[in-house]
């Protein structure tokens, strides 16, 4: 007999408590009274089957109590039954509160929820248990519009209900503005009468003194001057939780904040349905599209565009909500190409919900309309930063550009206090404010209503320019970076794009080639190299308009000639460094920059394949940078060298190089030409036989590379797949095929160097032609990462086959 064929008689089958406590067995004869398969309670309760079977068999000792709230509703428990599961599973929670005081009855109870909560079972589970206990007895969801505090706090409060003999109680602030009526709502959703002869608060405080009651008060922010009531109040009922969501904390003795963080957004491997359907944004935006398009699912062919728009929308729940319902009209490619605008494509929410959750625009201005005139006036100038930024620059940019009514930190904190930004520490070490892109769109619109977004462009601009050339100006003279250099220009380098788009657009050709230039080695180890030609090539449109001095025309031209090279545009390349080295013999007064002309030169002259040429210049740079003293410039200009006696199959000459540069770099802490040293030594040592050294290079090379992170370590991998080959052949050439992947997605012309060329027709032979080609078409859909993890696993099965 089936679970289906079995009539439902819930008072002659109710579970009997008396029988077992053991969860299985509750939830096994729950689900037989139902008449329900495990499938069917699947799809009633929102859970899959599997997990309702490991519950029933006793595999999960601890469920999460938002899967059993899940359970429950799937079953029909009543509130007897519910208490049993909940007992059976939680046993520390089994005692519930006690109370001699007869039962209020409020008005009107719990809102119901029409769709099972999706990726916040940890937090319903924390939660829970903080409003349970006698430590926290105001608890404060926090968290920007749209992040789903109001969602989270009804699924606390109905899996939290059964504990307390007085219910939970819903009070919706939502339409109120003046913290005098808080009372007032209050008391109408307890059932309070207010008398003449007392004041309400204090009736309130003796009618709920002995009550187990958990009071979830909705939408606080805008009734926050009444906090201190609501603190009196706990104060006089020792068995009374609080329960509260607000876009900043009530800020009062024993109150307990919780920051309601975006749900977890996908991986950008997460492409494929099967992984992807495990990923609570995803998730949401697949029940939230059921809800118009019933037969939408994850599918090969939709998988990519929902990742992304999860990611553009911030893991914002609304948001993503309100995208979701547009696939009843659009596919979701087109969806994600209308993103651009997001606050005007995320409309149309149900009408029974409050007008200001109808649309992602109306929950933002919901916050931003309860901002004093200076917090207004400071949250929009702060969308001006596509990356967010840090106090002096924001100091520069909003408070010089007319922010005048309010004390900078203080109005960061109120910001960052009332949930519109937030606050992390960068890779320096200073604080950083950031804003979610939904909140940012709404900024910027502000800001232009306000005709404010020029002035903060400008400024924003101008900051840049002095950050970036007083801090990494340097950088092109000696090709030196460090890695916290490198990690504080990637959280600046939305805000470096927005200015050079500024200066672009002003015709300043000399703040753009300041740019370009004390940026070249930065976009150069990041593989930026596409995007530092248009920033190049730009920079010598604007100058052949608007003189700039021989000196920055003439390093501008050197480095454009580099970035030319590597993406393959030789001939171009020459030209370029040839007359920026011709400038620059032109200006004495700025003789440290010739080393850097003659070394982009010297670089450009290898890729021709003249090496003989190519290495008088870097030995030129070498002299004249020996008489400089900067060990920095050193390092670079011995690491060229010894690139060219390499391929001049010099390599003693190499060797000694390489170990000269890496010296000076490690003494000056320079982790760029530390990490190619290394690379180039592994070389040297693999060309000699000694992989054992090799090996140990490779180990330390892969160290450097997991600090500094970046894509350049692709131009590595083709020594990588040399020691590869020795090992694991079929893994060197996916490597290989993940280096042809990976030059073209940075804008790179790799040529194979002789050797190169010989491992990989050593490779060709060993495996046959057909597993070649197989091999390395697999590898060009592997990640940076994968094709280093293939280098690991090699290194590590060296290293166990040579101490046996």
């Amino acid at each position: 007999m089936t679970y289906s064929h079995i009539d439902r008689q819930r008072e002659g089958l109710a579970v009997n408590h008396s029988e077992t406590g053991q969860l299985g067995d509750l939830i096994w004869r729950a689900q037989l009274a139902a008449g329900l398969s495990q499938e069917q309670l699947a799809e009633r309760s929102g859970l899959s089957a599997r997990t309702i079977s490991d519950l029933e068999r006793g595999q999960r000792k601890t469920p999460h109590l938002e899967s059993l709230r899940m359970l429950a509703a799937g079953l029909d428990l009543s509130s007897e039954d519910r208490k049993a599961l909940l007992q059976a599973a939680r046993p520390n929670l089994q005692q519930p509160l006690r109370t001699s005081a007869p039962a209020l009855v409020p008005d009107p109870g719990l809102p119901v929820a029409d769709s099972p909560l999706i990726g916040r079972e940890r937090e319903v589970d924390d939660i829970v248990s903080q409003v349970r206990g006698d430590e926290r007895r105001l608890t404060t969801l926090t968290g920007p519009g749209g992040v789903g505090k109001t969602r989270l706090a009804l699924e606390v409060a109905n899996v939290a209900e059964p504990f307390f003999p007085d219910g939970a109680v819903f009070v919706d602030l939502a339409p109120i503005t003046d913290p005098q009526l808080v009372a007032s709502a209050i008391a109408q959703a307890l059932g309070v009468q207010e008398t003449e002869t007392r004041p309400l608060w204090e009736t309130l405080g003796i009618t709920v003194r002995h009550r187990g009651i958990l009071l979830l008060l909705d939408n606080f922010e805008q009734v926050i001057e009444a906090a201190p009531e609501i603190a009196t109040l706990l104060s006089n009922a020792p068995e009374l939780r609080i329960l509260a969501t607000s876009r900043e904390h009530l800020r009062v003795r024993g109150e307990h904040e919780v920051i309601i963080q975006p749900l977890e957004l996908p991986d950008r491997a997460e492409v494929e349905p099967e992984r992807l359907k495990d990923n609570p944004a995803a998730a949401l935006f697949v029940q939230a599209a059921r809800t118009v398009a019933p037969e939408f699912g994850l599918t090969p062919g939709n998988a990519l565009a929902v990742a992304e728009i999860c990611r553009r929308l911030d893991g914002l729940p609304l948001a993503i909500e309100l995208a979701a319902s547009r696939v009843k009209y659009y596919p979701t490619d087109t969806l994600l190409e209308h993103l651009d605008r997001r606050l005007s494509v995320l409309t149309g929410g149900p009408r029974d919900l409050p007008t200001r959750q109808q649309t992602l625009r109306d929950t933002i201005a919901w916050s931003y309309d309860l901002l004093s005139p200076g917090e207004r006036a400071l949250f929009r100038r702060l969308g001006i930063f596509p990356a967010g930024s840090t106090i002096p620059a924001i100091d520069t940019v909003a408070m010089e550009s007319g922010v005048h009514e309010i004390d900078l930190l203080s109005g960061l904190a109120s910001l960052v206090d009332k949930s519109l930004i937030r606050r992390a520490i960068g890779s320096d070490g200073r604080p950083r404010f950031t804003m979610l892109e939904t909140l940012r769109e709404f900024a910027i619109d502000a800001l232009l209503q306000a005709g404010e977004a020029d002035g903060a462009r400008r400024a924003l601009a101008q900051w840049i320019l002095r950050f970036v050339s007083e801090n990494f100006g340097q950088s092109f003279v000696s090709h030196s970076m460090s890695t916290v250099d490198l990690l504080v220009l990637d959280e600046e380098f939305e805000n470096v794009r927005l200015a050079f788009a500024q200066f672009s657009e002003c015709g300043d050709a000399a703040s753009c080639a300041t740019l370009f230039t004390s940026l070249h080695y930065y976009l150069y180890l990041r593989g930026r190299f596409r995007e530092g030609l248009e920033f190049g090539k730009r920079s010598l449109e604007l100058a052949e308009q608007q003189l700039i001095p021989d000196h920055l025309l003439g390093i501008t031209l050197s480095f454009l000639g580099n970035l030319e090279t590597m993406a393959g545009h030789i001939q171009d390349g020459e030209t370029s460094a040839r007359e920026g080295l011709s400038l620059l013999a032109r200006s004495p007064e700025h003789r440290r920059l010739i080393p850097s002309a003659l070394l982009c030169l010297a670089i450009n002259l290898r890729e021709h394949g003249r090496y003989a040429e190519a290495r008088v210049y870097a030995e030129e740079a070498l002299a004249v940078v020996e008489s400089s003293d900067d060990p920095r410039l050193s390092s670079f200009a011995l690491y060229q060298i010894g690139r060219l006696a390499f391929l001049q199959n010099d390599l003693d000459r190499a060797a000694a190089c390489f170990r000269e540069s890496l010296r000076q770099a490690t003494a000056s802490i320079q982790n760029g030409t530390i990490w190619s040293s290394l690379i180039s030594s592994a070389a040297v040592q693999l060309r000699r036989g000694d992989l054992a050294a090799a090996a140990e290079s490779l180990r330390e090379a892969d160290r450097i590379w997991q600090e500094i992170g970046g894509e350049i370590v692709s131009l590595a991998l083709n020594v990588v797949g040399a020691f590869v080959a020795r090992v694991q052949p079929v893994d060197a050439v996916r490597i290989y095929g993940a280096v042809r992947a990976h030059s073209d997605a940075i804008g790179v012309l790799v040529e194979d160097e002789p050797w190169i060329a010989e491992v990989k027709s050593y490779l060709c032979t060993v495996l046959g032609e057909a597993m070649f080609e197989e091999a390395y078409y697999a590898g060009q859909s592997l990640s940076i990462e994968d094709a280093m993890e293939l280098m690991r696993d090699a290194l590590d099965q060296f290293e166990r086959t040579a101490t046996h």
